[in-house]
């Protein structure tokens, strides 16, 4: 399997990520379908913008976010000679020494979580129906193809 494409460059890149890849073409068809799905179902296809944007937002916090609670026993750990299980490793971007730090575990470049990144669209989604007043059935009916499809 091919993990990175190579992409010669003078800063040290090691190149794109497949998964990188993937993801944004993914993303890509899905924000391509919805409008033309929402069109089809009478809905307004000018909200398309604001679902796809807030979706892949509340995707990709939500699935940082789900990680850290996934790792939480790694991260939050009782280390004789340190005070404060929980304030050192919110106060030190790596952690313990030889364990996950939480920061650099929120801002790494792995660790998705899909059933956060799932809830986490849908709340932010389902917070810009209830701003707007929308039929949140309707609509997410709508969504579901391009959904699945960015998924």
């Amino acid at each position: 399997m091919l993990d990175r494409i190579p992409i010669p460059n003078p800063f040290g890149w090691e190149g794109l990520s497949t998964f990188s890849l993937l993801m944004m073409l993914a993303f890509l068809v899905g924000s391509y379908i919805l409008p033309k799905e929402l069109e089809r179902r009478k809905l307004e296809p000018k909200h398309s913008d604001w679902l796809i944007f807030l979706g892949i937002l509340g995707t990709l916090i939500g699935a940082k976010i789900f990680f850290v609670f996934e790792i939480w026993d790694q991260v939050f750990i009782d280390v004789p000679g340190y005070e404060g299980k929980y304030l050192y490793p919110l106060t030190h971007f790596d952690g313990f020494p030889g364990h996950p730090g939480l920061w650099s575990s929120l801002f790494s470049g792995g660790g998705l979580v899909f059933f956060g990144g799932l809830l986490f669209g849908l709340l932010f989604i389902s917070l810009y129906f209830r701003y707007f007043k929308l039929d949140t059935g309707s609509y997410l009916d709508a969504i579901a193809p391009s959904m699945s499809i960015g998924y």
